[in-house]
């Protein structure tokens, strides 16, 4: 190299490196651009060497030239997205020009040449095959064109996430989180038997990695402003971290032609069917649904500086009908006589519930009814029965309500792309959503689920997400391009629940230690609200969210630079990574322990009121044993979250390193090499590092401070993690090729995120109340909660109160795992315009960082066998979730997958059928948090992810009719019958699994969940009011786990059709009128979830088989949808030009 060179490479290179200084989480690169690769031949298929190359940006005229070398070949590196023109020109032959050459993202479009000897006056043009074959590259990897956005049908909402269920690989996407944590909608999905933590959503480079909701993306760009979106999942290049999915989505650009559109889309309920759930002798409920905006983009100088700018808002108005189980007018009075089970009066008899006496006719004595209770019970927001209910006891489904979700929000993405000269181009892009919405609980000021089927918080709220990047490519030479881009997101959000304002638990209820007059107006406030109420079987009062309220100040940064160089037939790449994660919230929500909030909690269980026979058998128990509990003001758990500090941080650093080979070995043969180094640092806090519990002195230790080093020596192992990479892509012919990878991939999470561990002691405490055993209970409301105040830190170890929850580390034996994944595929052109693979894929996870329980008792040993239960551990009763491995996971499948566009007809069929198993752990469990280490195989089962068969087809056709088609091409009827459009998607796919558990009040082994018994082979029915036949499932005898597996039954699978008509109307060349109608779920066919589960949490937790409700499946399956189920019709308008 000259020293001019070296100059150049130096200045641009320290230049990013300052940046990175300036502003440095999974350092998770990718690239922006895409590429042009081929030979050269002539007629006899010898190679020429020196042909010059020049690539043409149709829309813009960007330009990039080469030379072929002595191998024929040419390569044209970091090509911004588009469609070009490649023109290969030689002494003695004539010009060839190839037009339409698709150039996307992480994509390397080969294009092979065969001159013909002539003048070089004399031109052969030919037009490219949009259906190109992935040639050199060896990941499994797929595309979502411009075309597939904005012609097939997308459900309400309109989120290009909605179209991964066409990619085979790609679990059907589901929705999670509240509108706060989530405000974009982001949606769960998983590539390739990927965890869904892993997954990399990128927008032009800039991270979208979401702190409060792992699995989500922070900010999801509108619809209208998307160019294309590149999803790669498995052997990716050494570029890659990520373990899961990398997604990239391009965001549309200006060019030398002013272009733009405006749209509305509009449905409400009178184009609706009614919900599954509605009173059809009533109106159907309010849902109205607006979605408007436009676009524009052109030159600002032309081929030089152009700009683009999105808008849509989004109106909703929805009424959703909500069920619950409620206790009748006389159960509200004690009378429980109607119960099929025995009440036991927990006050008599020995404490571990033998000796019992039962209650006078199931009747619970007036002056026995709790006061607080009796406060709850006098006030209307506690509704009644309303209709028959159903189940066992026939309290299940006994009430239905309506309330109104309101939602308004803005999306604005805008780009600026800047080619000062033939070296260098730029791009700065923004984008900007917010909202405000209000969301009611299904109780009024007493909470309840929130009246949503799409917002899991309740009360109100409001959100602003930013996100940008600066782009820069430099050619250093034609051989030599660096290439660097700098991203930046934030998410600034707030919420509060229902009755935030009034203090509900103590001016109410009067229930000790709930007083909060004494602290700041801030603190008052944050703890309002009426306590969590859980009582087993009906449905919940107060905070269900519990995670409320909050307040969001959570940026993310990352910058990636990277160096392309050719030398002869090898293509190298090198380059860095960083990422920058930190949280700023205020979340008062418990780092363990499922039903307290910020303003109490207390579950009232089946147990308290069962008895402990002589046999050591526990009495039948029921749905109103459990509301005898709540009468007698007895919890069997309770406790409070509090948060001490007004605000708590977290930051994190990652950095990858990384170099690549593609290597043209022949002209048939490609393999791509690489190693890539990834670097996770310690994470720390603000003025501190991180904290562990050292369970030999009952101390929480804070990192940082005092003496203790900052780093505490959590991580005993080097955080450098290497990742090989090795793929071959072979062109078997011009029509096949042959491909196979194989790669390791570092598990990206930010350990901060994994299972909310930037929330923990002692700047949030989750206090918990145990009882000593299964049959007894943890307090009474007359007793109350103790109040806690903030600890002491200045020594660097804090005492932890045996109640109080918190989040400790595996600092013995930490590990950060990785991901092997593997592939291979052929594939195969039909014909032009048609392509078909077919693949083996596949991936094992080992290591996966999990959340394990620490603090457990072996069968029968209840709380006092609690492992921390001792004076060294403070008599610890609190979980004590830890960071840690169980075991591994792995996923096999068949994906295929065929494009076809013949004539005016596209059409898209993906399969997979696929295995994943695993150990499922508290993020994952079906029914509870995972059964302790030492019955860890009864973990291990089929994961929550794990969908057997998944067919999709979609397909786009332009109507033969009109002018330049096959029939009624002229006169008065052409204008009318031509411009038709239809398009369609449908899917099919096999249930989910889920688990038939039990009351663990026959294991009474804390911190574990229990199955039900499978006394003979489970049969599936098909009949929602009885999924499987439940004779065959029974409550387990005392001292054992039950007989049925984990995740060994499964749930309802879904099939579904959307369609969509447009026509489309020409006024002169340039403007076009879009008029367009969609239905979704044409056949208005219900979509169940699998039995027990519960729309508020998103898990199958109540399917018990002591539950009136067991096996029923009467919930609508959450499909990304945001609940709207029922058959819907979309219209709209689109006009561009």
């Amino acid at each position: 190299m000259t020293r001019s060179l070296l100059r150049q490479i130096f200045v641009l290179a320290a230049s990013f490196a300052a940046l990175a200084v300036v502003c440095t989480t999974p350092a998770r690169a990718q690239l922006l651009q895409g590429s042009i690769t081929g030979n050269v031949t002539d007629s006899t298929q010898a190679a020429v060497a020196g042909a010059k190359v020049v690539a043409t940006e149709e829309r813009t005229n960007f330009t990039r030239d080469t030379e072929t070398n002595g191998s024929g070949g040419y390569n044209l590196l970091t090509l911004p997205p588009g469609t070009y023109t490649l023109t290969i020109t030689a002494p003695a032959f004539q010009t060839s020009t190839v037009t339409g050459l698709i150039v996307s993202p992480e994509q390397v479009s080969r294009r092979d040449v065969s001159l013909t000897i002539g003048q070089v006056t004399q031109e052969v043009t030919v037009a490219a095959d949009a259906t190109m074959l992935q040639t050199d590259r060896s990941e499994v990897r797929d595309d979502i064109t411009i075309k597939s956005l904005a012609n097939v049908p997308i459900p309400i909402g309109r989120n290009y996430q909605m179209l991964f269920i066409t990619l085979p690989g790609l679990s059907p996407p589901t929705n999670s989180n509240s509108f706060s944590a989530n405000s974009n909608r982001g949606l769960n999905f998983s590539v390739s038997g990927g965890a869904q933590t892993t997954n990399n959503i990128k927008v032009d480079g800039a991270g979208t990695y979401n702190m409060t909701a792992l699995t989500v993306a922070q900010y999801v760009p509108a619809l209208e402003s998307i160019e294309t979106v590149s999803v790669s999942g498995n052997s990716m290049d050494a570029e890659h971290s990520a373990g899961g999915g990398a997604v990239n989505i391009t965001i549309k650009s200006g060019t030398n032609n002013m272009h733009g559109a405006l749209f509305e889309d509009h449905t409400n309920q009178n184009l609706q069917a009614y919900p599954w759930k509605s009173d059809r002798t009533q109106t159907n409920p309010k849902y109205v649904n607006n979605q408007y905006g436009g676009t524009i983009g052109g030159p600002i100088l032309k081929d030089k500086l152009f700009y683009f700018v999105s808008f849509e808002g989004t109106g909703l108005s929805q009424t959703a009908p909500f069920l619950a189980n409620v206790p009748t007018d006389v159960m509200r009075t004690g009378n429980l006589s109607a119960s099929k089970t025995v009440l036991y009066d927990p006050l008599t008899g020995a404490a571990n519930g033998s000796g019992r006496l039962p209650f006078a006719q199931n009747i619970i004595p007036a002056e026995r009814i709790d006061t607080g209770v009796l406060a709850v019970l006098g006030r209307p927001e506690w509704t009644r029965p309303n209709q028959v209910g159903t189940g066992t006891a026939g309290l299940t489904n006994n009430l239905l309500t309506n309330g109104n979700t309101y939602l308004r929000g803005a999306k604005t993405d805008a780009k600026v792309n800047w080619n000062p000269n033939d070296k260098l181009s730029m791009f700065v892009r923004l984008g900007w959503g917010n909202n405000y919405w209000t969301t009611p609980g299904q109780f009024g000021d007493f909470g309840g689920p929130g009246m949503s089927n799409t917002n899991t918080a309740q009360g109100r709220g409001g959100t602003n997400v930013l996100n940008g990047t600066i782009s820069g490519t430099y050619i250093i030479s034609p051989s030599m391009v660096f290439d660097a881009h700098w991203g930046y997101d934030i998410n600034i959000a707030y919420s509060k629940q229902p009755a935030q304002e009034q203090n509900l638990g103590w001016t109410l209820m009067k229930i000790p230690g709930l007083d909060t007059s004494g602290y700041s107006a801030k603190k008052k406030l944050e703890q309002g609200g009426l306590p969590t109420l859980t009582i087993d079987g009906f449905g919940i009062l107060g905070s269900v969210s519990r995670f409320q309220p909050q307040d969001y100040r959570d940026p993310q940064k990352n910058l990636d630079g990277n160096l392309s160089w050719i030398k002869g037939n090898h293509n190298f790449r090198f380059g860095f990574a960083s990422d920058w994660q930190k949280s700023n919230e205020s979340q008062w929500q418990s780092p363990s322990g499922g039903f307290i909030s910020s303003a109490g909690g207390f579950r009232f269980a089946q147990g308290t009121t069962q008895l402990r026979t002589p046999t050591g058998a526990t009495s039948p128990g029921g749905d109103y044993n459990a509301f005898a509990s709540f009468l007698l003001g007895l919890p069997q758990d309770s406790g409070k979250i509090y948060q001490f500090p007004d605000y708590y941080y977290t930051n994190s650093k990652m950095f990858g390193f990384y170099a690549r080979d593609q290597w043209q070995v022949t002209s048939k043969l490609t393999i791509n090499m690489g190693l890539r180094a990834d670097y996770f640092a310690v994470p720390v806090r603000k003025g501190r590092g991180m904290e562990y519990y050292d369970d030999t002195i009952g101390k929480m230790v804070i990192c940082g401070v005092g003496t203790i080093p900052n780093h505490c020596n959590i991580f005993n192992q080097f955080q450098l993690k290497w990742a090989p990479r090795l793929g071959i892509a072979y062109r078997f012919t011009d029509r096949t090729v042959i491909r196979a990878g194989f790669g390791i991939a570092n598990d990206p999470v930010n350990i901060f995120g994994l299972g909310n561990r930037r929330i923990n002691f002692p700047d949030m405490v989750g206090q918990i109340l145990q009882p000593p055993n299964s049959l007894s209970y943890a307090t009474t409301l007359r007793q109350g909660i103790p109040i806690l105040t903030a600890p002491d830190l200045s020594t660097g170890l804090v005492t932890v109160p045996g109640t109080a929850g918190l989040q400790d580390f595996d600092r013995a034996n930490y590990k950060r795992g990785y991901v092997q994944t593997y592939n291979f595929t052929i594939e195969q052109r039909i014909r032009e315009g048609w392509t078909t693979s077919v693949g083996y894929v596949g991936s094992v996870q080992v290591s996966p960082m999990a959340s394990l329980e620490q603090n457990w008792s072996l069968i029968g040993a209840g709380t006092a066998g609690l492992r921390q239960n001792n004076a060294a551990n403070n008599f610890r009763v609190a979980s004590t979730p830890l960071l840690g491995v169980m075991g591994g996971t792995n996923y096999n499948s068949l994906q295929a997958r065929s494009r076809a566009t013949i004539g005016g007809v596209t059409l898209t069929v993906g399969y997979t059928y696929a295995k994943n198993l695993g150990f499922i752990t508290p993020s994952g469990v079906q029914g509870g948090s995972a059964i302790p280490w030492l019955y860890r195989e009864k973990n291990y089962g089929p994961l929550p992810i794990d969908i057997r068969s998944n067919f999709q087809m979609t397909g786009v056709s332009m109507l033969p009719f009109g002018r330049g088609k096959q029939w009624l091409s002229s006169g008065k009827l052409s204008s009318i019958v031509g411009g038709w459009q239809l398009s369609g998607l449908f899917s099919m796919f096999t249930g989910r699994p889920f688990s038939a558990v039990s009351s663990t009040a026959t294991l009474n082994a804390n911190n574990s969940f229990q199955f039900a018994d499978c006394v003979t082979a489970p049969r599936q029915t098909g009949d929602i009011y009885n999924w499987y036949d439940r004779s065959a499932f029974a409550q387990p005898t005392n001292g054992r786990f039950g007989t049925c597996g984990q995740d060994s039954l499964r749930g309802p699978g879904l099939i579904n059709v959307d369609a969509g008509l447009e026509k489309k109307i020409a006024f002169g060349e340039r403007w076009i009128v879009g008029i367009r109608a969609e239905v979704f779920n044409l056949s208005n066919t219900p979509h169940h979830a699998s039995p027990g589960f519960n729309s508020s949490t998103g898990t199958n937790s109540n399917n018990n088989v002591t539950s009136s409700a067991f096996m029923q499946a009467f919930e609508i399956a959450n499909t990304g949808r945001d609940g709207v189920d029922q058959r819907t019709l979309r219209l709209a308008l689109k006009v561009t030009f």
